[in-house]
């Protein structure tokens, strides 16, 4: 007496196997073992070795492979190229700013500088760095670059923290900007404006402020009387 199952590969759906007297049997094609295949091998005997790479799974019968979310390739030898992900790569990554995604489960995968589901989202003042988890070292209301850090000064501060005021002469966003007030005048450290001393004026306080010399005049009696010297 001999029992029948039936099995379907579901690697090879059209292989149908029979367990006859304890042999796994294909009448057209292969005697197996009736004792499964360890890992790694496969076939007729468990003689073959799998290929499978970057842990996909081996069929133990027929050999192929199926591979894990972010692979593919006969042997899972493949990753999913940039900007896909999933089973077989399929899935396309919805990630933002130069993003990059995990190839298993599609997450992005923020560069330095932005946060949020697909980095939308640049860091938020006071704050740098991969997923904005840094605190920038600034002085008082000085923001920082969001990816490197760096202080950010306003006009009229310099230095690596934003610690210090223009020196005299300079003024602007970190202090690059040279003052163009002349004849003394003080330059304001934020916007280089001049403040002209006194009898000076202009924007940058070239002009004499003393208004021109009035000509001479003479009142109608001087000039009768001069008439008068003329005519004797």
């Amino acid at each position: 007496m001999c029992t029948h199952f039936f099995i379907n590969d579901s690697f090879s759906p059209s292989l149908n196997l029979l367990i006859f007297n304890g042999l796994w049997t294909n009448p057209n094609i292969l005697m197996f073992s009736s004792s499964a295949c360890s890992s790694g091998n496969y076939g007729p005997g468990c003689k073959f070795n799998c290929s499978c790479q970057n842990g996909g799974i081996c069929s133990r019968l027929s050999g192929g492979c199926e591979c894990p979310r972010g692979y593919y390739g006969q042997s899972c030898e493949h990753e999913c190229p940039p900007g896909f992900h999933g089973f077989n790569c399929i899935h396309t990554c919805d990630c933002q700013n130069g993003a990059s995604c995990d190839v298993a489960k599609g997450q992005c995968v923020c560069p330095a500088g932005f946060h949020g589901n697909h980095c939308e989202q640049e860091c938020p003042p006071g704050m740098f760095g991969d997923n904005c988890r840094q605190l920038c070292d600034c002085e008082g209301e000085s923001s920082c670059h969001p990816i490197t850090g760096k202080c950010l000064c306003p006009p009229g501060r310099t230095g690596a923290r934003c610690e210090t005021e223009c020196k005299a002469g300079h003024y602007g966003p970190d202090c690059l900007l040279l003052c163009e007030c002349s004849r003394g005048a003080l330059c304001n450290p934020v916007n280089g404006s001049c403040a002209c001393p006194r009898r000076r004026m202009g924007p940058t306080c070239k002009e004499n402020g003393l208004a021109p010399e009035q000509p001479e005049t003479h009142s109608s009696s001087e000039a009768s009387t001069q008439g008068k010297r003329g005519q004797s």
